[in-house]
């Protein structure tokens, strides 16, 4: 049965959590990274990290506010990556959440260029969105 996760981004204080607990949900190792200007760590969504809060910075001294932008699959109704798939592996269940059988892909990285939010991300030894 596919999982899912509801945000409420007006609420979100950029802890992260959320990004943590998927990659132990899911098995996925830390990557090695470097703090960057933007104060965000990883710099972006990859094979091992599915859910990103990327950290955004708007105005200077007393106007400064810190946004979180969450990304991660959007679960679209008529998903673009889905429909590109020559193999498959990217399909929607009658239960709404977006899937991926690692099993089914072949690499060709059709999803990558049709999502418009370009969330499915690839390592290039490993085909794993």
């Amino acid at each position: 049965m596919a999982k899912g996760m509801l945000v409420d981004n007006v609420r979100c204080i950029g802890c992260r959590a959320c990004q943590v607990a998927c990659k132990r949900w899911n098995n996925n190792n830390a990557e090695g990274t470097s703090l960057s200007q933007e104060w965000t760590n990883p710099p972006d969504l990859s094979a091992k990290t599915w859910n990103f809060i990327k950290f955004v910075g708007t105005g200077s001294d007393q106007d400064f506010k810190w946004h979180f932008i969450s990304k991660r699959c959007f679960h679209c109704l008529e998903p673009a990556c889905a429909s590109v798939c020559p193999v498959g592996a990217l399909f929607k269940t009658v239960e709404g959440p977006v899937l991926y059988d690692q099993d089914k892909c072949i690499g060709c990285r059709y999803c990558m260029i049709a999502c418009p939010f370009h969330i499915p991300k690839f390592q290039w030894r490993n085909p794993a969105p």
